[in-house]
């Protein structure tokens, strides 16, 4: 019983009204010569072997292909098998009534058979919806844990930098405070990413409140802010590595950059280069100073916020590169995939 319910059930999930036709027609004219076959036997019945036929094309082919069918069986059948024979006359009043009749329940199975189709498919669209509703439930399930295992591990990596920098009490309450202000920024960038309200998952938009938000917190109303932003679909990985690269260098050009009688302008661009990203945040401040024989990086090297941006360039699959160009220019080229996980 399971089998030919099961059977049934695929027959009514890939019904086609062409498919109903195409299998149909051989049946009917199977049909029609074993009822010309059985001649007089079947005189006082000439639908019954057509009746078959229509419900073999409605479970296959839907509603409008039985219909069809059962139109096209009572033409033929009042034509060769309803007296007068060969001929549209009117029948006697009982052979009439028995056509009527046999006609209505064509029409009538034509109807119930449509609708069960439609019941069989309802179920079937709901179970499938079921099914994809749980899968994606355990696609976010698995990716959640994903998440948390890097977020703790983004967590031990900057509690490690931070550590690095303790020579003293008041250097560990320091790099302790630094350490809480990042951990703060990023659960707010995951609430961002991971909150379907927020819309934020658009990386313009992200990047752009990401600025707005750090702006407000430094009090720096003069700043300006100039995104030449690319809508590319980046991994959630890579997206938060980006938002955290951002949300770290326009802290420091906040910090850093500001020079009298100047408003602060910091441009944030992400343009691809062929299979590469380029993400850039340059300010109009008074750049990095070098002192002699160091470079940038040396010159900055014990400061924090260079080794988080380091450490997620790294998890990007880039490199973070610093320069002085009309004021401090921080850059990092990542694969246009992404690698962040």
């Amino acid at each position: 019983m399971e089998r030919l319910v099961g059977w049934v059930t695929e027959l009514v999930r890939h019904q086609s009204w062409r498919r109903g036709l195409a299998s149909g027609l051989p049946l009917f004219v199977l049909a029609f010569l074993a009822r010309l076959a059985l001649g007089e036997t079947l005189q006082t019945r000439p639908y019954v072997v057509f009746i078959p036929v229509v419900l073999a094309t409605v479970l296959i082919g839907g509603g409008g292909a039985g219909f069809a069918m059962a139109a096209f069986s009572a033409i033929v059948g009042w034509y060769y098998f309803v007296a007068p024979f060969r001929s549209f006359g009117l029948p006697s009043l009982e052979d009439g009534i028995a056509m009527l009749f046999a006609w209505a329940a064509m029409v009538l199975m034509v109807l119930l058979v449509a609708a069960l189709s439609r019941s069989i498919r309802d179920r079937v669209a709901a179970q499938d919806a079921a099914e994809a509703e749980a899968e994606a439930r355990r696609v976010m399930f698995h990716e959640l844990q994903h998440r948390v295992a890097n977020n703790l591990q983004f967590v031990s990596a900057l509690l490690g930098l931070a550590a690095g920098k303790v020579t003293s009490a008041e250097a560990g309450r320091a790099a302790l405070a630094d350490a809480q202000l990042r951990l703060r920024q990023m659960a707010r960038l995951n609430r961002w990413l991971h909150d379907p309200e927020a819309g934020l998952r658009d990386l313009p938009a992200l990047l752009g409140a990401i600025c707005d938000q750090l702006r407000d917190a430094a009090g720096r109303r003069e700043a300006r802010f100039e995104l030449a932003v690319a809508r590319e679909t980046l991994p959630s990985g890579s997206l938060t590595a980006v938002a955290l690269l951002v949300n770290e260098a326009v802290t420091n050009a906040l910090k850093h950059a500001a020079r009298p009688q100047q408003p602060l302008v910091v441009t944030v661009r992400l343009q691809r280069e062929a299979d590469m990203l380029e993400l850039t945040v340059q300010d109009n401040g008074p750049g990095i100073a070098e002192p002699a024989g160091q470079t940038q990086q040396e010159t900055r090297g014990d400061s924090l916020g260079l080794r988080v941006m380091a450490a997620l360039a790294g998890q990007l699959g880039g490199r973070l590169e610093l320069a002085n160009q009309g004021g401090t220019l921080v850059r990092v080229r990542f694969p246009a995939a992404g690698t962040a996980a």
